[in-house]
């Protein structure tokens, strides 16, 4: 993030996953294990100073139909407001956070024969900073989707990582399912830099 004279700070984000699965698709019949490219998320963040031990978030994500598949991607234009809270607990160590992060997907363009999408992103977060730069964190992506009757997905998630330097995290994500009504994954592991 980069502070603006008002205190604001700015946070961007571009991800562009590689992925492999092995979804049935048009451009996979079979169902084989495929590797290629996702679809593009951007995301613009405007963070408040903190105001105490809360600091808030207000921002967007816009996710482009990139994916090499149809398997790997949506093929959908999405956007998705986001709000954020966060607290941080007093005499965890400096930096360790709990929160919320809300989000409402839904498409505007894209391929009209693939699934319309509209779900509520529920995201409580938990981020414990361990000793020599390393963390902890909990930032399970709870999905309602409004689209197919309501079904949730609840999936137990739990990500290791370390910060490299002042603008490089290096961490390793787990997730699989709890609550499965809408079939997103069996199982994901997500490695970032």
């Amino acid at each position: 993030p980069f502070k603006l004279e008002s205190g604001l700070q700015v946070s961007t984000r571009f991800d562009l996953p590689l992925v492999r699965n092995d979804f049935p698709s048009l451009d996979n019949p079979n169902g084989d294990y495929e590797s290629g490219t996702g679809d593009l998320l951007t995301q613009l963040f405007l963070i408040s100073p903190p105001q105490g031990r809360f600091a808030y978030a207000l921002g967007a994500q816009l996710i482009w139909p990139t994916a090499s598949q149809d398997q790997m991607g949506s093929g959908k234009y999405q956007l998705a407001p986001s709000v954020a809270g966060v607290y941080y607990p007093e005499g965890w160590s400096q930096g360790s956070f709990v929160g919320l992060l809300l989000r409402d997907y839904f498409d505007y363009a894209g391929d009209g024969d693939r699934t319309d999408i509209h779900e509520l992103s529920i995201q409580p977060l938990l981020n414990y900073n361990l000793p020599d730069r390393w963390f902890l964190g909990m930032m399970p992506d709870i999905r309602v989707n409004w689209e197919q009757d309501n079904q949730w997905f609840v999936p137990f998630n739990v990500t290791l990582g370390k910060l490299l330097n002042k603008s490089t995290v290096m961490s390793v994500e787990f997730n699989t399912p709890i609550v499965n009504d809408y079939d997103r994954y069996d199982w994901q592991i997500e490695f970032r830099i």
